[in-house]
Formats: C-alpha cells, sequence, structure tokens
C-alpha cells in the first residue's frame, strides 16, 4: 500500500506544471518518414516524394496525432518544446501537403495561377482549420523572435534551406537551430562572400525577412558570425560587402 508520503509526491509531480506533455510527444511516426525518404546530399536534402506518396502511413500518423493538440496543452509546454513542435509541424505538413498534389514541378503551382499553397487550409492546428501560413507567421514567427527558425523550416523548393533528417526537439533546440543556420549561410548553394569582389550574396530569405534579424549592421553581424569564411573577410562583411540577393529556386526539392 503507497504509504501518504508517496502518495503526496506522486500527486505534486502529477499536477507540476512544465514540459511533460512535450516530452512525452511521440516524433517517431515523423522521424520513420525523415529517415526513410529524405536523402541527404551534402549542402542540401532533397526528397523521396514518389516512395512516401506510396507508403504515406507514418506521415498521416503524425500529422493526425499532431492535430488533436489542443492549445491549452501546448501552452503547457516549454518555449523551445513549442517551437520544435512549431517547427516539426510546419515541415510534416508541407510534406503532407506536396504527397496530396504529386506529382508536380514546384509547390507554387498547387492551386494554379491564383492559388497560394501557404494560404489553403488543410490541416487542424491547435483547435482551427489551419494554413501554413498561420502556423509560421501568426504563430512562430509573432510569437517566439527566433530568427534561426528561417534555416528550419521547409518549404520543398531547391531555394529552401535543407530538411533535417531528424525532428526538432526542445532538449537541443538552440544547438540544432545553431547548426541549420551555420550549415545554410555556410553552404555556397544558398549563400556566398566573393572577396574580390567585394560582395555578398545572400539567398532571398534574407530579404523577405530581413526585419526578422534587425537592421542591416545586425544582419551583417548575424551572417558574418556564421559564414564559414577567415577573419578577414568576416570583417569585410561586417563593414563593406555589397549585398545582392540571389533568385529563389522554387523548383521541387525532389530525389528521382
Amino acid at each position: 500500500m503507497m504509504s501518504p508520503y508517496f502518495f503526496l509526491i506522486a500527486l505534486c509531480l502529477s499536477l507540476a506544471p512544465g514540459r511533460s506533455n512535450a516530452a512525452s510527444f511521440d516524433y517517431s511516426a515523423y522521424r520513420a518518414v525523415l529517415q526513410s525518404y529524405v536523402i541527404d546530399s551534402g549542402q542540401s536534402t532533397k526528397v523521396r516524394y514518389a516512395a512516401l506518396k506510396k507508403d504515406s502511413s507514418n506521415l498521416f500518423k503524425f500529422n493526425r496525432a499532431v492535430s488533436v493538440v489542443e492549445l491549452a496543452e501546448f501552452k503547457k509546454w516549454t518555449s523551445n518544446d513549442q517551437i520544435a513542435f512549431l517547427i516539426n509541424s510546419y515541415n510534416s505538413f508541407t510534406l503532407q501537403l506536396i504527397v496530396e498534389n504529386y506529382p508536380l514541378s514546384s509547390i507554387k503551382k498547387i492551386g494554379g495561377l491564383l492559388g497560394n499553397p501557404w494560404k489553403k487550409k488543410f490541416f487542424r492546428f491547435l483547435g482551427e482549420e489551419s494554413s501554413l501560413d498561420r502556423l509560421e507567421h501568426e504563430i512562430l514567427r509573432e510569437n517566439y523572435k527566433e530568427p534561426r527558425i528561417h534555416f528550419a523550416v521547409n518549404c520543398a523548393s531547391i531555394g529552401c534551406p535543407p530538411l533535417k533528417r531528424e525532428p526538432f526537439d526542445g532538449a537541443k533546440l538552440d544547438e540544432q537551430l545553431e547548426s541549420a543556420a551555420k550549415h545554410f549561410i555556410s553552404s555556397s548553394s544558398f549563400n556566398k562572400y566573393a572577396a574580390q569582389a567585394n560582395t555578398l550574396n545572400l539567398s532571398s530569405i534574407f530579404k523577405w525577412y530581413g526585419s526578422d534579424f534587425g537592421n542591416e549592421v545586425d544582419l551583417r553581424r548575424f551572417i558574418a558570425a556564421k559564414m564559414d569564411v577567415s577573419q578577414h573577410d568576416r570583417d569585410a562583411i561586417q563593414k563593406s560587402a555589397k549585398i545582392l540577393f540571389v533568385d529563389y529556386d522554387w523548383t521541387l526539392n525532389e530525389a528521382k
């Protein structure tokens, strides 16, 4: 028989706020999708969409689990657990959107000439019928002010930061976001500093979401700190490099 002392401890633990709900959230189905269908080619990753469409059971299993999480439960989690959940959900629902419309050459083809795939409400999230735009802009960007999320969310395009082969995890979120930021910024496929011309060629992500990084001085400092260059080039990036934005490649990030 449980003593009154141990009963009191058990009761207190059951009522304690924090990360217990988030820690027990099951990412295994999503992890299986990433491990099975995302191919790492070094600087970027691609997805075997044709194979995923044939066997999307784990993808839809995970998205169903995401869809039943209510706002009251979500609010009990730590900020890092919330951010990790939001990033994973965005990426997984993006995979679903592609699978449901596959085959296609670009996510921008969904909805036709006048359509907008990011505004399409096709899933339930935190108690509301939702779109990818709501998840990213109205929840994630609006509430957390974490610019490194732009290197974690994936828009199913070649120009987008790579889709990682593991879920984001609140317990190691800072490490994962920092790794994603440094990888993207230092990958010449997306960003490059040309020393002779003193020109910094940046992904259009930094043009579209520049305010998330602060002013131009802040952006230069952010890029310089994470780009794999010499100290001399780092100083030039911060002080004098001409910034140019490269065209974004909306081609589907598909592994043929």
